[in-house]
């Protein structure tokens, strides 16, 4: 059997033989006490049990890792993500373009230190909106600084002669905390549109949320239509990754672990927003629609480590 040296150094660990007069003793003084070895600190954790009997002994290894592995427990390095909460608002229209998140059912006050990412989805009869110039404030505490997704993360599609359908989106990092309202405005020149906006609040178990890649694609045709690749996805940590679209036809789920949250919408626009909390290897999911006819898919898709 395996045991710790006379020395008790945790490098030099011996086979005892169950013939050996150390093992006589012990019979000799009536132990029958299973013995085990602990690896020392950077191997990977092996569990040995050991059955002592007077003819030798059996083993069995299983491996780790481990309390003494120096490897992480999970991809990324031990790093988790909650998904806090994801109210919405599925009732915005007009010609202003102003849409407010406030008094959603289950919304509560935002956390300091969060990751908050609000996503949109719109749909114009009259054109397509300027998505570089919406802009995006919360109040309720201390404002915080959005950041605008970049222009290869949202776009806009045309499907048909007038038809647009658009996707767009700001985060922050690192929320100051205590926010119970956002407003989401659309620069859409006047025109009649309707457009959903959703708070996605994810929390890390430890350090601040660090942003990695996002992109944008489209599609005329398509009941399952897939999301946007994601070439330079680092998979550094466990990631947590954001998938949105706006969609002419009902939409009703999306594939893969996008299921904090899968939100689908389709009254107002034809949207859905979904989020994965442990992405280690990006696959791109489908979204699944009722029909391929002039299906109009914009989608998005952000992910945070």
């Amino acid at each position: 059997m395996l045991s710790r040296s006379r020395t008790g150094q945790d490098s030099n660990l011996q086979w005892i033989s169950p013939t050996s007069d150390r093992s006589a003793r012990d019979r000799a003084q009536g132990i029958k006490v299973p013995a085990y070895a602990i690896p020392p600190p950077g191997w990977t954790t092996t569990a040995v049990l050991l059955l002592l009997s007077v003819g030798g002994c059996w083993s069995q290894t299983f491996p780790g890792p481990g309390p003494n592995s120096p490897y992480p427990h999970s991809g990324g390095g031990g790093i988790t993500w909650t998904l806090v909460q994801h109210p919405s608002n599925y009732t915005c229209a007009g010609t202003s373009g102003v849409c407010t998140l406030s008094g959603a059912t289950g919304q509560v006050a935002t956390t300091a230190g969060d990751l908050l990412v609000v996503l949109s989805s719109l749909y114009s009869p009259l054109g397509g909106p300027t998505i570089s110039g919406n802009t995006l404030t919360d109040s309720g505490g201390t404002a915080d600084s959005f950041t605008h997704f970049a222009g290869t993360v949202t776009g806009d599609f045309n499907y048909n002669t007038t038809n647009w359908y658009a996707t767009d989106g700001f985060y922050v990092l690192s929320a100051h905390g205590g926010a119970t309202s956002f407003t989401f405005t659309w620069s859409n020149g006047g025109s009649n549109v309707n457009f959903d906006i959703e708070l996605l609040e994810f929390r890390r178990s430890t350090g601040t949320a660090t942003y990695d890649t996002g992109n944008f694609t489209t599609n005329a045709s398509c009941t399952s239509c897939t999301a946007p690749a994601l070439s330079s996805f680092s998979g550094a940590n466990a990631e947590v990754c954001a998938q949105w679209g706006g969609f002419n036809q009902t939409v009703s789920a999306i594939s893969g672990t996008y299921t904090n949250p899968a939100d689908f919408e389709n009254t107002n626009v034809g949207a859905g927003f979904a989020g994965s909390l442990s992405v280690s290897s990006y696959t791109a999911p489908a979204w699944t629609l009722s029909s391929a006819t002039l299906s109009g898919a914009t989608m998005s898709a952000a992910c945070f480590k």
